[in-house]
């Protein structure tokens, strides 16, 4: 039960319950209540509503662990199993991770608001402490299965060297969680036989779920399966396999204490692939394996919602484990001390639905988040650090679907931007421009799942998204100006690769792409060069000049000279880099064939300048250039190199630097220039100075009739 979120919307049924006047000034009593009975009840069934709490010191925060008692002895003990735990405040109504309280008033009672109780049936035990006084409650129950269940879903586990019966295959907690609404879940836990079985009131009847087993220390945790509940759904398998690589590492705060209750690690390919993976923390470690199959460039990060609102939330960490291997990082979470005001409102009045608001701070590489209330209570309070004092970017979330944004509604004014602690921000939600188009896929290649295909709208200081509908079809509603936009989608590529468009009303048509699978592998080196090589070199494949056609590009290992990319079926330009020093070889022009997949070596061989000479008689680009910066990633400045085709005797530059959310945070060149080379350097600072942040940043070049944009790393 790795996934709090849900408990939060089982809060659609009240709680029959008195309001309490706490008598206690310690925590020392630890209540249930099932179907609204607040007597001292100890035994629930599968489905009922349910819900749990204790008295403490006003205000306080209480740190709650949920065990599974093995030993049926009622106390938490060697050889019981930590569920879950969480940390919540008494009067904490707007929790995004643990069950918030039903009180928005501290009053000295802690209750979490109630939800059906689908967990496994056996004993657990509800142990709590009060952390402003380290007094401490618990209190056993009893889960017995629901009756005659209308939906089943049965099946075993195996790990390798573990033959059945055995202790490791023992209470294992299978989790079937609705696939849509994510807002319900069932569960059971598997015998020494590895034998589950999960019961689904009825209802789920009808409804997808998605069955996850839990991690098992040692072990890659198999992927999810997506089964319908009709009935008795039996072999639902899962396959436990032995690692041949890790991730792994602590999560500590600013002050290098480690950050002991349970939280979420996720970490997703970055290209497609295998599936997306993650792992609960454990003391404040996580490691998260990886197979034979499962090696290329990842995403890794902890999910903000066991940290708000006491930490900040670390940006996510990029690694290669291909390349490296037995990789350790650590996730430092900035403590809260201060905060920022706001209030919602729709088209100026009172707001009808809830929305989920975020905070960024590029300085500090890290973001939280909190929920608006509806009506009158349209007020939130984001917990941030005043360790940046003037650079906070507040945002609505979009992609958060327990939160959508109705239809037709954008913010005002797109993000705020240079907010302040204290500050108090308006966040007003206006009718949109509407652009609707149809995203197709190449004929012959397989479906796609819609809803991970990601629409985005790109201006400075404003960016909209949304996934099309099952038929391809996206609407997206955008303030009026002019936008990139560009589809994702993992392991496709996109045609065109990009549009620019400037909306001023409705538009419907004209803004279509087509996605194509990138089956085929081109492998290859750069030979004759001396190694390593400086960062910042990349070999391009085309099939038509930008925006039009197919477009990727790889990063040459600057170790080994080695580069991959993956290409769809079309006629292709593959580009090798310039490298100071010697002649470019010319460029190759595979031709890829729908089917079958393909594994081809392109090798490029190059020859110092001086042996041979330039083919081309003045070796200067016809259009406007944009380099790679170099170095690239890089520590503390970074050179970007750019060409002025001869075609303009003078025209009007323009380079700037952007975040990942396309805020503009320096402008390095915004002038008339004459034709030429021309290379300017970045020093990591902002507009005003200041340093920033390490992560992902954009550079665009914009002059004549080019808008030339690619990505640099800044590592501190």
């Amino acid at each position: 039960m790795k996934d709090f979120k849900k408990f939060y919307f089982w809060g659609l049924f009240l709680l029959v319950l008195l309001s309490f006047q706490s008598s206690y000034g310690l925590t020392n009593y630890v209540f249930f209540t099932v179907n609204g009975d607040t007597t001292l009840k100890t035994t629930a069934v599968q489905g009922d509503n349910f819900s749990w709490g204790s008295n403490c010191a006003v205000g306080a925060q209480l740190y709650w662990q949920i065990w599974i008692d093995t030993d049926s002895n009622g106390v938490p003990n060697a050889g019981d199993k930590l569920l879950f735990d969480f940390v919540i405040a008494d009067g904490d109504t707007s929790s995004q991770g643990p069950p918030p309280d039903v009180s928005p008033t501290p009053d000295g009672w802690y209750i979490s608001q109630p939800f059906p109780f689908g967990i496994a049936p056996t004993h657990y035990v509800f142990k709590v402490m009060d952390l402003s006084d380290s007094t401490t409650a618990q209190r056993r129950i009893i889960v017995t299965p629901l009756p005659s269940p209308p939906n089943k879903f049965t099946g075993w586990v195996t790990i390798p060297g573990h033959s059945a019966p055995d202790a490791l295959l023992e209470n294992i907690w299978i989790e079937a969680d609705d696939s849509v609404f994510e807002n319900a879940f069932w569960a059971g836990l598997t015998n020494d036989s590895g034998y589950y079985e999960i019961n689904v009131g009825s209802s789920g009847t009808g409804r997808t779920f998605i069955i996850k087993p839990s991690d098992v220390q040692g072990f890659i945790t198999p992927a999810r399966k997506n089964k319908v509940a009709s009935g008795v759904v039996d072999s639902v398998y899962f396959a436990y396999q032995v690692p041949v690589d890790s991730i792994y590492g602590q999560i500590k705060d600013d002050r290098d204490s480690l950050i002991r209750q349970l939280l979420w690690i996720w970490c997703s390919p970055r290209f497609g692939g295998p599936q997306e993976k993650g792992s609960q923390t454990s003391d404040g470690n996580y490691k998260v394996y990886f197979g034979s199959s499962e090696l290329g460039e990842w995403d890794i990060g902890t999910s903000s919602e066991y940290l708000a609102p006491n930490y900040l939330t670390p940006n996510s960490f990029q690694f290669n484990n291909q390349i490296q291997h037995g990789i350790q990082h650590n996730f430092t979470c900035l403590r809260t001390d201060t905060v920022i005001y706001g209030r919602v409102t729709e088209m100026g009045g009172l707001p009808v639905h809830p929305y989920k608001i975020q905070a960024y701070s590029s300085l500090l590489s890290s973001w939280t988040e909190a929920v608006s209330g509806t009506g009158s209570n349209n007020n939130f309070v984001l917990h941030i650090s005043s360790k940046d004092s003037s650079g906070w970017t507040v945002q609505l979330a979009t992609w958060d679907n327990r939160y959508p944004i109705p239809a037709g509604y954008i913010l005002e004014g797109g993000n705020k931007s240079n907010i302040s602690p204290g500050d108090t921000v308006l966040l007003n939600l206006i009718s949109g421009k509407m652009v609707r188009d149809t995203v197709k896929i190449d004929p012959g290649d397989p479906g796609v799942s819609w809803n991970s295909v990601w629409m985005n709208f790109w201006s400075a200081g404003k960016s909209y998204g949304g996934n099309p509908d099952n038929n391809g079809i996206y609407t997206i509603y955008v303030d009026s100006g002019t936008y990139d936009v560009n589809v994702y989608y993992p392991g496709y590529l996109s045609n065109p690769r990009s549009r620019n468009v400037y909306v001023s009303k409705d538009t419907t048509g004209g803004l279509g792409f087509i996605l194509n699978k990138a089956h085929a592998h081109i492998s290859g080196s750069l030979t004759n060069v001396t190694l390593p090589l400086s960062p910042g070199n990349w070999v391009n494949g085309e099939t038509d000049s930008w925006p039009n056609g197919y477009g990727t590009s790889s990063e040459v290992d600057r170790i080994t000279g080695h580069f991959d990319l993956y290409l769809c079926d079309g006629s292709w330009t593959i580009s090798p880099p310039y490298i100071s020093g010697y002649n470019t070889p010319p460029s190759q022009n595979p031709v890829i064939s729908e089917y079958p997949d393909t594994l081809i070596t392109i090798n490029f061989s190059y020859v110092p300048s001086g042996v041979k000479g330039d083919e081309n008689s003045n070796g200067l680009p016809k259009v406007f250039t944009l380099d790679q910066n170099y170095p690239n990633p890089f520590n503390l400045t970074t050179e970007l190199r750019y060409f002025v085709p001869e075609k303009y005797q003078s025209v009007f530059v323009s380079l700037r630097i952007y975040n990942l959310l396309g805020q503009g945070i320096r402008t390095l060149v915004n002038e008339t220039q004459i034709s030429g080379r021309h290379s300017v350097t970045w020093d990591g600072k902002d507009d005003k100075g200041r340093d920033v942040s390490s992560g992902i940043y954009f550079y665009r070049l914009e002059a004549g009739d080019s808008k030339l944009t690619k990505r640099m790393v800044l590592l501190k």
